[in-house]
């Protein structure tokens, strides 16, 4: 079984990022250069070993190219598996109109799905990601001896036929032969030389953060989850995962899914006013039946990771008494 951190791997990244400060390499890159983060790369290793063997390659590759969403998928395995479940990694589950991949399937005499996300990433994330991603090979692909330092805002800006033009741009402009230093801005994209010699293009992308706080995004991700597997006419659990600098709370995630907590009064006969709290019926539960129940981890607490499980007392495809009973304890 080959290591996430195998070195091979380490000796890429080393070669790609050993010049750029570690505030400018992608977190999979410091994760794997620091010497303060082994504790990291050693319990991503263990997570990694604890996967059905079948799933590890696909992971380990993701891990590498799309770290911090796969990174909260391969958390919620750990819960599922601490939980007594024996999760499977996005395997091709039919319905009547073709097949859908959730992130964990859970089989047995009673099916059930568990599908991710990252609570902290907006929602256009992945279309950021998915769009940059074919820049860089673009770019990648380029004959020439260059590392260059891509800095871009947003890349969903950019269809496909708009980065084979920009990769066109660039190979243009690096056979103007420009020094180390040099830079061309080219709609809202820099490219600038930061090292010469190779025999091809290498890429060292600047990202802003993609950052949400709000509830309503939150609620937004749950709900995508509930509509998208709902077809498969089986449990669906939604789990989120809290981004390292996202500002949301187990709170937060209760008021989503069951509804926001308010004090209510009103006036009694007798003309006197009494009150008490009470859930708002504005909560994804309430508006998703399909939604089974719904997961919150925060890895990231200091005195012991967060997990918590809430069912859906209206579910139309109600979890296994048991499943619940597992859920209900599971950790990290």
């Amino acid at each position: 079984m080959e290591h996430v951190f195998s070195q091979t791997y380490i000796a890429e990244l080393q070669r790609r990022w050993s010049a750029t400060p570690p505030n400018g390499r992608p977190l999979i890159a410091r994760i794997a250069l620091e010497d303060h983060r082994q504790d990291d790369r050693e319990r991503i290793e263990k997570y990694i070993r604890r996967l059905h063997p079948d799933d590890v390659p696909k992971m380990t590759s993701l891990l590498r190219n799309q770290f911090e969403t796969t990174y909260g998928e391969l958390i919620v395995a750990q819960v599922m598996m601490n939980a007594g479940f024996s999760p499977r990694y996005e395997p091709a589950v039919r319905w009547a109109a073709g097949t859908l991949t959730p992130d964990w399937f859970m089989g047995g005499c009673s099916p059930w799905v568990c599908d991710a996300f990252t609570a902290g990433l907006t929602e256009d994330r992945n279309a950021h990601e998915t769009s940059l991603r074919e820049i860089e090979a673009r770019l990648k692909a380029i004959r020439a001896p260059y590392t260059v330092k891509l800095e871009i805002v947003d890349a969903t800006i950019f269809d496909s036929r708009s980065r084979k033009h920009f990769a066109l741009e660039v190979q243009r402009w690096l056979e103007t032969r420009p020094s180390v230093g040099d830079s061309i801005v080219l709609g809202d994209a820099q490219i600038e030389v930061t090292v010469l010699g190779g025999n091809h293009v290498d890429v060292i992308t600047i990202e802003p953060m993609h950052i949400i706080v709000t509830p309503a995004s939150l609620a937004k991700n749950f709900e995508a989850k509930a509509k998208r597997y709902a077809p498969l006419n089986r449990p669906v659990v939604a789990a989120a995962v809290k981004h390292f600098r996202a500002e949301i709370d187990t709170v937060d995630v209760e008021d989503v899914l069951l509804g926001t907590l308010a004090y209510v009064s009103a006036e009694t006969p007798t003309g006197k006013i009494v009150g008490r709290t009470q859930r708002l019926n504005d909560g994804v539960f309430a508006q998703r039946l399909d939604l089974s129940g719904a997961i919150w981890i925060n890895p990231y607490r200091l005195t012991q990771p967060v997990v918590r499980f809430w069912s859906n007392p209206a579910a139309r495809w109600e979890l296994p008494d048991g499943a619940l009973k597992r859920l209900a304890v599971a950790s990290l």
